[in-house]
């Protein structure tokens, strides 16, 4: 499976020291709860292997195609994210503010916090279903409707 990050290269570039020539990946300061502060390589930092891997019908994986589509869908935004920076930003422009709100909203979309709070809510979602399948009082006043 290939190594998908779950915050864009590109995002953490913005943040990132750079190193000595030649070297292709900066260093950005990590902070974990109950960790110390430390630099890491963007080139590991955020990555999981196959993390937007998708399962198909026949039960094998596909981890390159969806990683494809997310960082086309991350690239269209690139050049407003880096222009944002500077002050002469233009605000006013209706496709910098969408592709801006977009980024943001597709960066909490891959958070690994929302990720696990999804999965717990769809479980739990999934188990009162099957208690009220079972609730046969239940389900004999549900199909009279």
């Amino acid at each position: 499976m290939i190594g998908s990050h779950t915050i864009p290269v590109f995002y953490l570039q913005q943040f990132a020291t750079l190193l000595s020539r030649g070297k292709k990946h900066g260093l950005v300061w990590v902070h974990e709860k109950g960790k110390e502060p430390q630099q890491r390589s963007l080139r590991v930092q955020g990555k999981q292997k196959g993390y937007f891997a998708v399962l198909r019908e026949d039960k094998s994986v596909d981890d390159e195609a969806a990683e494809a589509e997310i960082t086309a869908l991350e690239n269209e935004c690139n050049d407003a994210l880096f222009c944002a920076k500077s002050e002469l930003f233009d605000w006013s422009s209706y496709a910098h503010r969408k592709k801006l709100a977009f980024y943001v909203a597709f960066l909490y979309s891959r958070a690994t916090q929302r990720r696990a709070h999804s999965a717990k809510v769809g479980l739990n979602t999934y188990e009162e279903l099957e208690n009220a399948a079972a609730d046969g009082k239940l389900m004999r006043r549900f199909l009279k409707r």
